[in-house]
């Protein structure tokens, strides 16, 4: 199996965009590339732990903006509905 493949599969495992985790490459590399099995199983086992850390920030992340995006539409709807439409500007002179 290829690194990239490999890469690319334990991205879709932990729900992270291969563009966020391409750094890890070169260690996937040589873990594929190792003859010794716990070698590889090690350096597998620390990409993996860091993609898992990698996809709850993002995760989380995600969760925040959702949460203050819904507080920003809250403090908006709270200000719209005060506004009167005799608070409007008047229309342009033609």
């Amino acid at each position: 199996m290829s690194p990239n493949h490999t890469l690319a599969r334990l991205c879709r495992r932990h729900q992270v965009p291969f563009e966020d985790a391409e750094h890890l490459l070169p260690l996937v590399t040589r873990a594929v590339g190792a003859t010794d099995q716990r070698i590889r199983r090690s350096m597998l086992n620390v990409v993996e732990s860091t993609l898992r850390r990698l996809g709850e920030e993002r995760r989380y992340r995600q969760n925040l903006e959702s949460h203050l995006e819904r507080q920003y539409l809250i403090a908006l709807a709270a200000v719209l509905h005060r506004w009167e439409p005799r608070d409007a500007p008047p229309p342009p002179a033609t």
